[in-house]
């Protein structure tokens, strides 16, 4: 479907038809990544605890600092879609070669500073001294090719912004495929290669996401779907970098913030030892697949959402948002009961440790009663992001990690002086945030273009 097609779809046709149409590709993109996530826990679980302890360590870590690149991505998205729906494509071409330059920039510098204080950063989170060594060799290779990551970021944000959620799609899946290959090769150096355990799976992931960058930087300079990024474009506009920077930021520094938040979450697991970080790293990526769901339709809307805002279909645009929440709450509800039933054997498929395992199954307790809460937070956040309205967004997501999730997580930690009260904790910040955002479902102050 031509872009003009799909923003009459957007503008014109079914909520319900054009939502899940748009959503199959995010939903089953997050879904693989999700399933490349297991494959590589279960290959790094064969070596033990502390090896798939590493890149539960280091994925709050890395969040924290992508996801700062991520509010101008956001900002990107914003501002795409937004003159989509105006029709307004000349100036499309011109904000992704902005966001190239800038986002360039601040992934080179945060790789720089990252790779250099890796282990300050893991001693101040008093990661278990066990799990350090893999821990630090896992992050300082992800820093090192953090540029990679923020291009394909930049890609999928801008041609999903556009409606084409299938292009992104494919070359996800063709890098997670190319990663699930490289995975068990380099840890356990099969084929003649080196066995290099928790470096190898950093490094297919390095690897995987440089041809990745590599075939997004074609397409977009080659030209697709009304998008034909040229040199030119990669000049700074003064003014379209300001407007970026003044969306982006508070996105930016909202993002760092719940990475920062998920940062301070793994540093009170961690003070539980080794069995509890291990359990939380292989629970919450169980609860990721649930979660799909939310953040695949959450993501869709907001596409339609920010098209209908840009083309001054208000009502539409609140109708969208309260059509998707209703979808993914009875969605996420259904999954959360099945991860309730399965909750054991679920654990038990990545490691036998029987520590492990029970610690494992009472974080899936205790978040299964709280995730159907995911399908009220995450389109509410997206639908303000679409709008520019991203300082709602920042406030929204503060109170909701920091507040309470940060808060009860420690306090009922402290109290229980078990993990198990820090996990009851993250899991009532999810109830709370979902019950919080319900306020901007009805309220129509958020709709109101930010374009010229």
């Amino acid at each position: 479907m031509t872009p003009h097609r799909m923003r009459q779809q957007i503008l014109e046709g079914d909520v319900v038809r054009t939502l899940l149409k748009l959503s199959a590709p995010l939903i089953f993109t997050q879904l693989v990544q999700i399933l490349y996530n297991l494959v590589d826990t279960f290959w790094l679980g064969r070596l033990g605890r502390a090896a798939v302890s590493a890149p539960a360590v280091a994925w709050p870590i890395v969040f924290t600092v992508t996801m700062f690149g991520g509010g101008f991505a956001t900002a990107g998205l914003a501002l795409v879609s937004q003159y989509v729906g105006a029709n307004k494509w000349e100036r499309v071409d011109k904000v992704v070669g902005n966001l190239l330059v800038l986002l360039g920039a601040l992934s080179i510098v945060f790789g720089v500073l990252g790779y250099v204080f890796t282990p300050q950063i893991l001693h101040l989170l008093r990661i278990p001294e066990d799990v350090i060594p893999e821990a630090a060799t896992y992050l300082r290779i992800i820093f090192a090719s953090l540029p990679f990551s923020f291009v394909v970021f930049v890609f999928s944000m801008v041609l999903r912004a556009v409606g084409d959620m299938w292009t992104p799609t494919k070359i996800n899946l063709a890098t997670i495929t190319l990663n699930a290959i490289l995975d068990p090769v380099l840890i356990f150096g099969w084929l003649g290669a080196p066995a290099m355990g928790v470096a190898g799976a950093a490094i297919a992931t390095a690897l995987s996401n440089a041809v990745a960058s590599m075939v997004s930087l074609v397409i977009l300079f080659k030209g697709w779907k009304h998008i034909h990024v040229r040199l030119e474009h990669l000049i700074p506009d003064g003014s379209l970098i300001s407007k970026i920077v003044s969306i982006g930021t508070p996105a930016g520094l909202s993002n760092s913030l719940n990475g920062l938040a998920f940062t301070t979450i793994m540093a009170i697991v961690s003070a539980f030892g080794s069995v509890a970080v291990a359990a939380y790293g292989i629970g919450m990526r169980i609860i990721n697949i649930v979660s799909a769901v939310a953040f695949g339709m959450s993501q869709a809307a907001s596409v339609m959402i920010g098209q209908n805002i840009g083309a001054e279909q208000y009502e539409r645009a609140k109708h969208i948002l309260a059509t998707t929440i209703k979808i993914t709450f009875s969605t996420m509800s259904v999954l959360a009961l099945v991860v309730f039933a399965l909750r054991y054997d679920l654990i038990e498929i990545f490691i036998s440790d029987p520590a492990v395992i029970n610690t494992g199954a009472m974080l899936l307790f205790y978040f299964s009663l709280s995730v159907p809460f995911f399908g009220i937070f995450f389109p509410v956040m997206n639908a303000l992001r679409a709008a520019g309205k991203t300082k709602i967004s920042a406030t929204l997501a503060f109170v909701r990690l920091w507040v309470f999730r940060v808060g009860l997580a420690y306090l009922l930690g402290r109290a229980w002086g078990s993990v198990n009260g820090v996990f009851l904790g993250m899991a009532l910040s999810n109830v709370l945030g979902g019950l919080l955002s319900l306020y901007f479902v009805f309220w129509t102050g958020w709709m109101k273009k930010i374009i010229d």
